[in-house]
């Protein structure tokens, strides 16, 4: 909690006693009104009550609910069915469970005699694992959320320079392949894509319409900054044109110059640097907490495109001399 600049205030409700805690008015979840409760179950601690109950339970609680289903013996059973009851409910989330197991490979979860002894059934990597699900899942509630994610070019988005290579010389390699697409899932959560790259812009466009291996369309990233400036300036530029300050800005390129030019002279924005294995770029994205969402809304979806209209009508005002030909090049239709 130190490194997410927090300082939360804990207590804790008795060992055992989830259900008696979720019915009782007078308890400690019932009286936490503006704080998070955290609820860990494991499916064998809860004396036979069914999901029916813990979901019937869970609605009556006032403040933001994070219910952890922990592993065990017909956990992940437990959770689909709870998660499946409680999709309505809008305070209450759940972690899925399956994500858990894939970002935290522990490699001993369980600790049999500890549990035996001491109802601790797992170990301290294990806690660990459960621990830091629960830190991500407050630092999202705590964060401002970013709005645009701007992103380098030559070995970010693909493998090579392709100023040098040519457009079908740089290489989408199985890591890009999984950035380009981690960029496409971001834009459909309505985070708003922007290039950011020292380049000749015609050698940039030329990758996205000549090679057949590029995933991502042009067409996703709905401003562009290709040039030869700082990137920094770069990235005051495209806030100026969107409307939004810096501090909505998450930037992400190859290099760590580039990355350190950013942070010293556009510091509101985050600068993330990827790794300099191609290999580790997948993992790498999956624990990049800055990005998580909450639960994502028919606006969300339509954001991107929402503003990738906005930007093209701008642009063609720019371009027009007159209204009438403003209002001829939107190619309107109506029908009555």
């Amino acid at each position: 909690m130190v490194a997410l600049e927090l300082q939360p205030d804990l207590e804790f409700a008795p060992f055992n006693q989830v259900l008696q805690q979720l019915l009782d008015p007078g308890s400690l979840l019932a009286g936490n009104r503006s704080g998070l409760n955290v609820i860990l179950l494991r499916s064998g601690d809860l004396a036979g009550a069914a999901p029916a109950e813990i979901a019937a339970a869970l609605g009556g609680t006032a403040a933001r609910t994070l219910v952890l289903v922990c592993p065990g013996n017909g956990a992940a059973e437990f959770a689909a069915d709870l998660q499946a009851r409680l999709s309505s409910s809008g305070n209450v989330e759940m972690p899925d469970l399956t994500l858990l197991a894939a970002l935290y490979q522990v490699d001993a979860m369980f600790d049999p005699e500890a549990d035996a002894a001491a109802s601790l059934p797992y170990t301290p990597a294990g806690y660990a694992a459960l621990a830091t699900v629960i830190a991500r899942y407050v630092a999202k509630l705590r964060r401002r959320p970013f709005k645009v994610i701007a992103v380098d070019c030559d070995n970010t988005l693909w493998s090579g320079v392709c100023g040098e290579s040519g457009p079908l010389g740089v290489v989408i390699d199985a890591p890009r392949h999984a950035f380009q697409q981690f960029l496409i899932d971001r834009r459909a959560e309505g985070f708003l894509l922007c290039l950011v790259s020292k380049n000749v812009p015609e050698d940039v466009e030329a990758v996205f319409r000549e090679n057949p291996d590029m995933l991502i369309p042009r067409e996703a990233f709905i401003l562009a900054a290709v040039n030869w400036d700082a990137k920094s300036a770069s990235l005051r530029s495209l806030a100026t044109k969107l409307g939004f300050g810096l501090d909505s800005f998450l930037f992400l390129d190859d290099n760590p110059a580039e990355i350190a030019e950013v942070a010293a002279n556009a510091p509101a924005a985050l600068a993330i640097c990827l790794p300099e294995n191609p290999r580790e770029l997948p993992g790498f994205l999956d624990h990049l907490w800055v990005l998580d969402r909450g639960t994502l809304t028919a606006d969300d979806a339509k954001r991107a495109d929402f503003y990738q209209h906005e930007t093209s009508r701008e642009e063609l005002r720019a371009r027009t001399s007159s209204f009438t030909e403003f209002l001829e090049g939107l190619q309107l239709e109506m029908e009555v």
